[in-house]
């Protein structure tokens, strides 16, 4: 498994990845809101197995924090810890900053294992956060500075 940052020729299997893996209640990014972020030079990375897009990671940077607005495996290659890998690469790229945070849906229990193993805690509670109603937990980590 190779992580690379994303090239703008990733952006249209990213944008269809996100369609297959988040309906619209979850918010889905388009393939221009994609090609906004990696103009302003947010973070997104990219797992490639096999010269095929695994997985990625969208992570806004802001000056002392970065907030991963989305991470998602593609369904074919579910079970090889892309999401993981994808998650420590994150982590190691972001080290430098004051915290990280995400919001995630309350009842998906296995990211919300994921990031509790990567030291994540959830720092509140935001009920209805997502267009069906379902609320999403808060979850934050400290970072330390170099």
């Amino acid at each position: 498994m190779i992580i690379r940052k994303a090239k703008k020729e990733d952006l249209k299997t990213i944008a269809d990845l996100e369609k297959i893996i988040f309906d619209k209640s979850n918010f889905p990014m388009s393939i221009r809101n994609l090609q906004y972020h990696l103009k302003v030079n947010n973070m997104i990375a990219v797992a490639e197995i096999d010269n095929t897009i695994a997985g990625y990671c969208v992570v806004f940077l802001r000056k002392k924090y970065a907030r991963i607005y989305s991470i998602a495996t593609n369904p074919y290659f579910r079970g090889k810890k892309v999401a993981s890998t994808l998650l420590e690469h994150i982590l190691s790229q972001t080290c430098g900053l004051n915290y990280i945070s995400l919001e995630v849906r309350k009842d998906n229990i296995p990211a919300i294992a994921l990031y509790e193993k990567y030291g994540f805690k959830t720092v509140k509670e935001i009920p209805c956060y997502y267009g069906d109603g379902c609320s999403a937990l808060k979850m934050k980590k400290a970072l330390h500075k170099l």
